[in-house]
């Protein structure tokens, strides 16, 4: 049976190439049209058959889309410099048209347009766009947007009057892989190379390329013609999305919020000094004046009848930075590179979401655990390397399962790293009524379990010049009421920590401690009451509870750092000022209820 062919344009740009590879994957015979003479970077390597030519030269596409069954345009000039360009009118909206025609006198079952979700919009601020809202101009119009907004105007005309078989796709701020330029990874790419001062009140719609991609070539056969679809995914303000990339490689955010009409000063004064110098600015006026708006979309029509993905955009974000990487583009420091670190309770919370950042950041891991279930699901869900993952089953509170967890490392492996001993449960109840098989549960998970692992792990942390590090609570820093047992344990992995830093201070391996605040758990999490029930954890405070995200990225720069000790937020300072105070605390939690 013969392969269905189709026409795709823009080909060797970072939507293109996604397209055509996506494309080569659900079994299309592909079409590449490619500027002449332009090098091409990835679809060079891939099965395609590659066409050079113009979309202004009419003759040539009547010729070039013989014989195809589909045409997918996502060729167009995005130059936003200078605002008014009549090579990107005329490119985006007579060449668009010039596809069109061939499309219809070559009978293509269907055509798929890559048109701007800035097509649509209100004036109205924090107004969420729908595909009913069309965008009517503006004062600071750029070319770019005015011409695909024109183009999708006489698309839809041409299937009423010519019965041209059109969808029209918007997609909004796109981040992915295959951004040689770059375009829109450039504020990725200006972030991680420390070029970026400062980010704007404005904010976006932020969709991953690679989800754009699938639904585009979903469009052939779904959806239906003359309908535009809004392909986006998550409205963010700058702040949001430059948070999420400095948490995807744990690095601090450090980015100022510019004042609005410091923006559009500089945007003003660039724009006059390019008009004298000839010279592209790096921020024109209208760029500036488009920046402090903020874009924020609804994509349920596509999603409804486009199956439209919805991968977090951090998703997108990775495979981007990943790219910029493998293309030398972007120097990232990867103090975690090759490091093989050992988590106990990896399975969920603050150790899962270690454990995705070391790898993320180019290192191994050794999640143990006794959940097994849980730890298998960890490898299904998330895209990582299977190599670079060892999950043990491991009760920490057995000095026998500890060695051969560690064999089991060192076997994998050859070396160890880093140990992060994070196992631990908690349990409610007053003394007088726990159960004594509660007591030595808590004594020997939190305590035992973690010197049970550093015993296991010294001799080959010592070859290493490794780090240890035990993770402890602000709850150490005074016994609180119903939590005592959970309070003295996590308070002796203070002095445990400060007497094997001692003993191993001239063998180079370093022993921290972390004294953890209130955390964002998972829905799931429970503790033991008194009897050693398992009971849900309550909703805590959003005030008062970190995100496990801003946690974790806190842990990567403990373990990195020269402190031995390192109190996590405003109210572990607080309550460790306080802990010299004991009185202070003793009368305030005696009048708290705790839960």
């Amino acid at each position: 049976m013969k392969k269905e062919s189709v026409f795709v344009t823009g080909a060797d740009g970072m939507l293109g190439t996604c397209i055509c590879i996506e494309l080569l994957k659900r079994g299309y015979e592909v079409v590449a049209l490619v500027e002449d003479g332009k090098r091409d970077t990835v679809i060079s390597g891939l099965p395609i058959r590659r066409v050079e030519g113009n979309i202004l030269d009419r003759e040539a596409m009547l010729m070039l889309t013989r014989g195809v069954d589909y045409v997918i345009h996502a060729a167009a000039i995005t130059m936003v410099w200078p605002r008014i360009n009549p090579v990107v009118m005329k490119v985006n909206n007579e060449g668009t048209l010039h596809l069109a025609e061939a499309a219809l006198v070559n009978k293509v079952k269907r055509m798929v347009y890559i048109s701007s979700a800035s097509a649509f919009g209100s004036k109205e601020k924090r107004i969420v766009a729908n595909e009913n809202m069309h965008k009517r101009g503006g004062l600071f119009e750029l070319d770019y947007i005015k011409s695909k907004r024109l183009a999708q105007e006489s698309l839809l005309q041409w299937h009423v009057k010519k019965a041209l078989p059109i969808i029209v796709l918007n997609p909004t701020f796109m981040i992915g892989p295959y951004d040689s330029k770059p375009s829109s990874g450039k504020i990725l790419h200006a972030l991680y190379n420390g070029k970026l001062p400062a980010y704007t009140s404005g904010g976006r719609n932020f969709v991953n390329a690679e989800d754009v991609a699938t639904t585009v070539v979903n469009a052939l056969s779904k959806g239906r013609v003359g309908q535009c679809y809004i392909l986006g995914n998550e409205n963010l303000s700058y702040r949001e999305f430059l948070r999420k990339a400095c948490q995807l490689r744990a690095m601090r955010f450090k980015i100022a919020k510019a004042p609005a009409p410091l923006i559009l000063a500089i945007g003003l004064s660039q724009s006059l000094w390019a008009r004298v110098s000839r010279r592209k600015p790096t921020l024109s006026f209208s760029m500036a004046y488009v920046a402090m708006g903020r874009k924020y979309y609804d994509s349920s029509k596509a999603v409804r009848e486009l199956d439209h993905p919805q991968r977090p955009i951090e998703w997108g974000m990775d495979n981007c930075l990943n790219w910029f990487e493998n293309q030398n583009m972007i120097a990232m420091k990867y103090p975690f590179k090759d490091k093989v670190v050992v988590i106990t309770g990896g399975s969920t919370g603050i150790g899962k979401k270690l454990a995705l950042q070391i790898l993320a950041q180019g290192g191994k891991v050794a999640i143990l655990a006794r959940n097994m279930e849980r730890m298998e699901r960890f490898r299904t869900i998330y895209p990582i390397d299977t190599e670079k993952v060892l999950c043990v089953k491991c009760d920490v509170s057995s000095a026998e399962e500890c060695k051969n967890a560690v064999r089991e490392v060192m076997h994998q492996f050859g070396r160890i790293d880093v140990l992060v001993n994070n196992a631990a449960i908690s349990a409610v109840g007053r003394l007088e009524d726990t159960s004594i098989e509660v007591i030595h549960k808590m004594v020997d998970c939190n305590l035992k379990g973690a010197i049970f692992m550093s015993h296991a792990c010294i001799p080959y942390l010592k070859t290493s010049k490794g780090t240890i590090l035990n993770i402890s609570s602000i709850a150490s820093f005074y016994g609180l009421p119903e939590h005592g047992l959970y309070s003295t344990s996590k308070a002796a992995l203070k002095t445990h920590t400060q007497s094997l830093a001692l003993e191993l201070h001239k063998s180079g391996v370093s022993v921290k401690v972390a004294f953890l605040g209130f955390t964002e758990n998972e829905p799931t999490k429970t503790s033991l009451d008194a009897q050693g029930n398992p009971i849900p954890v309550p909703a805590r405070d959003p005030k008062w509870t970190a995100s496990r995200t801003k946690t974790v990225n806190r842990i990567l720069r403990h373990i990195k750092s020269g402190k031995q000790m390192h109190t996590h937020g405003f109210l572990g300072k607080t309550l460790l000022i306080c802990s010299h105070f004991p009185f202070v605390l003793s009368f305030l939690f005696r009048r708290i209820k705790f839960s």
